[in-house]
């Protein structure tokens, strides 16, 4: 469940259009502007895939540039990871999805294009809860856990700031020397070592989220995620000053909504992307009929799985690269009796592994949110696991009940109130693929078959990081081209 703003955005955009669809005599998938009526036809600078964080964000920038924009997005909503649950009791929001951002003007920005502000998160955002550590494996409770070594962690920290500082245009994008060097292909376990940072290795693997096991990575993967931008936030990260970041995007949807440059509930059919007008044509479907879409030009933002591409007539080089990428299943949710201590964060440990690390699959941790019986829960497996909704949550349910059944606690039925599938997630490729120059031919791709590609995947997982990129990167190449 989301805010209701949503369901009023559906209704400005899914007005009833009976002649868009050509009849069965002029195929399927037609793209022939003279089979449909002036109102089944848009005609704009920029058609943007995708309403996720980036999706939305480039689609604004565009507008107040001047651009004509359309955005497609196959959900009711836009926001993508960013997902809020409110308590229909209370009224409390949860942000079961996005819930960080970087002390950057960008993000200030962002928020103050639609009159909201962010707050620093502390402590009373979970309301104060204490962690309990557990080890997921026989959901038993931790005993005598040693504390952390801050003076250690300052240490670890400034030595792996040392390295990573030798490659400052890593801060802007997949951006590597050629060649790549070898502190940068090395499993990360094998560079904790060689450069003894293992005191921060517990404060990466939390702030990463569902980053699989950090230690089998490729560095330059720990690099992307633990950036310099994020370090100097470290102390000083934020969120929604009223703990919904999703009214962002609420907002935002409003916005394009009003000027017709969205459309939601919708999917692309079918795309020429190179064609004899020179300009990109795609079928979609949308709530009121199908529409032919005509663009200059094509930004796509959704994760470049070719599943997900399978409608934009991928061609051997993109499908080429496409393939080789490989991510994590991660899986968040809201449960109503999970059974954990309502004041108390659940945070999963192995004693007996590497620096503690929980083995995967596992839950991460369950948090405490405010709303008494309600917990939010987040579900993580190793790179290339992925997970159906149904074996995500069994999964998380067999977790919790392991831990209830091994500390005595009473047994409940937990109940998800809310789930996200976020897969595949921080979609990447091994030391090999980037040694051999994967990321300097898939950057290779914007603006070939007049499209552009932005998103998590050419930057991080990172809201901050991914808007930073296609502000200072990606846009600029895209508007030149019009």
């Amino acid at each position: 469940m989301r805010l209701n703003t949503s369901v009023t955005i559906a209704g400005l955009i899914a007005l009833p259009i009976a002649v868009c669809s050509p009849g069965s005599t002029h195929g399927e998938y037609n793209l022939n502007p003279s089979h449909y009526g002036p109102d089944c036809i848009v005609d704009v600078d920029v058609a943007v895939i995708g309403g996720g964080s980036v999706g939305t964000y480039a689609a604004i920038q565009l507008k107040d540039q001047g651009k004509k924009v359309l955005l497609i997005e196959k959900k009711d909503r836009l926001g993508g990871h960013t997902e809020t649950y409110t308590d229909p009791e209370s009224g409390i929001p949860i942000d079961m999805g996005v819930k960080l951002y970087y002390d950057d003007p960008i993000v200030y920005d962002w928020y103050a294009r639609f009159n909201l502000t962010t707050s620093t998160l502390n402590v009373s955002v979970t309301g104060g809860a204490a962690p309990q550590y557990v080890d997921f494996r026989t959901g038993n409770i931790l005993q005598d856990v040693p504390a952390g070594n801050d003076t250690a962690l300052a240490a670890a920290l400034q030595r792996y700031s040392a390295v990573l500082a030798k490659y400052p245009q890593l801060e802007d994008g997949f951006f590597l020397p050629d060649p790549v060097p070898e502190d940068l292909l090395i499993p990360f376990g094998q560079f904790i070592e060689k450069y003894d940072i293992g005191a921060a290795v517990q404060l990466f693997f939390n702030i990463a989220g569902a980053f699989g096991d950090i230690l089998e990575l490729p560095t330059i993967q720990q690099f992307r995620a633990q950036s310099p931008g994020l370090l100097a936030t470290i102390s000083n990260f934020q969120t929604s000053s009223v703990m919904n970041n999703s009214l962002l995007f609420d907002k935002a949807a409003t916005e394009l909504a009003e000027v017709k440059s969205l459309l939601m509930s919708s999917k692309v059919l079918h795309t020429e992307r190179v064609g004899k007008s020179g300009s990109v044509k795609m079928l979609v479907e949308t709530p009121g009929g199908r529409k032919l879409v005509i663009a200059k030009k094509l930004l796509i933002t959704i994760p470049p799985t070719p599943a997900a591409l399978a409608n934009f007539d991928v061609n051997e080089e993109e499908l080429g690269i496409f393939s080789q990428l490989q991510g994590f299943g991660y899986y968040t949710s809201i449960i109503r009796n999970a059974g954990t201590p309502d004041n108390v964060t659940a945070q999963s440990l192995a004693l007996d592994q590497p620096y503690a690390l929980p083995a995967l699959p596992s839950i991460y941790n369950c948090n405490p949110t405010g709303v008494p019986s309600l917990s939010l829960c987040f579900y993580g497996t190793k790179l290339g696991q992925i997970l159906s909704d149904d074996e995500a949550k069994a999964a998380i349910v067999a977790d919790l009940k392991q831990y209830q059944a091994a500390n005595g606690l009473n047994a409940t039925e937990p109940e998800f109130v809310a789930f996200s599938n976020h897969s595949p997630y921080w979609l990447m490729v091994n030391s090999e693929a980037t040694k051999a120059g994967f990321y300097k031919e898939m950057y290779a791709l914007q603006g070939k078959r007049n499209t552009f590609w932005t998103g998590a995947t050419w930057r991080a997982q990172d809201s901050t990081a991914s808007w930073k990129f296609t502000k200072n990167i990606v846009l600029p190449a895209l508007v030149a081209s019009l």
